[in-house]
């Protein structure tokens, strides 16, 4: 039986990059026009049905069951991408990866990146959705990401604190055991971007 591998992640934590780098299969060729509700990592779509849980409100308990149901009659090591704390704890947590950052003055950093990389909707989504505002999104959104990792602890973690440092692919290679020359080609296209 397949197990589905849910990467559990607060928006602007790489989370589309770590399934890009993890599980190629995850990936599509990026075409020349693509859809606002697309999620990219570097020159590839990631397909549809391994996001779908990025926007969780959109779907009630049944329909999330059957979203990984569903999944579940693929390969094994396939990995999705989640927002969904709540599901995640109650329904999948031992087959969920947590994304963390130990370094705390990092956190900034992951907030402001939330903040450029989407649009004017989406931040203040995230906002209404935090309790804060768009005028101190950034402030508000580092201060949320400190409590979610504080009050969640899942037990499989991974810690993203050095994704600034050089060899960062490597921890992710090591922890998911991936292919190591193509986490390194997809992370150092992802600097340069």
């Amino acid at each position: 039986m397949t197990t589905v591998k849910t990467i559990l992640f607060r928006g602007g934590m790489i989370g589309d990059l770590l399934i890009g780098m993890i599980d190629q299969s995850s990936l599509e060729p990026l075409q020349n026009i693509i859809s606002i509700e697309d999620s990219t990592c570097v020159d590839y779509k990631i397909n549809s049905n391994r996001v779908l849980m990025k926007k969780f409100f959109r779907y009630n308990q049944e329909e999330k069951d059957l979203y990984y149901k569903d999944l579940e009659k693929f390969n094994d090591n396939l990995f999705v991408l989640s927002h969904d704390t709540d599901y995640c704890l109650e329904h999948r947590a031992n087959s969920t990866v947590q994304i963390i950052c130990s370094d705390e003055s990092k956190l900034e950093n992951f907030a402001i990146r939330f903040k450029n990389i989407h649009r004017h909707s989406v931040v203040k989504e995230a906002a209404n959705a935090i309790n804060g505002s768009v005028a101190t999104f950034v402030r508000d959104y580092t201060d949320s990401i400190i409590l979610w990792q504080q009050h969640f602890q899942f037990k499989n973690r991974f810690d993203i604190k050095n994704v600034s440092e050089p060899e960062f692919y490597k921890d992710v290679s090591h922890r998911f055991c991936c292919d190591e020359l193509w986490c390194s080609y997809l992370y150092k296209k992802w600097l340069l971007v």
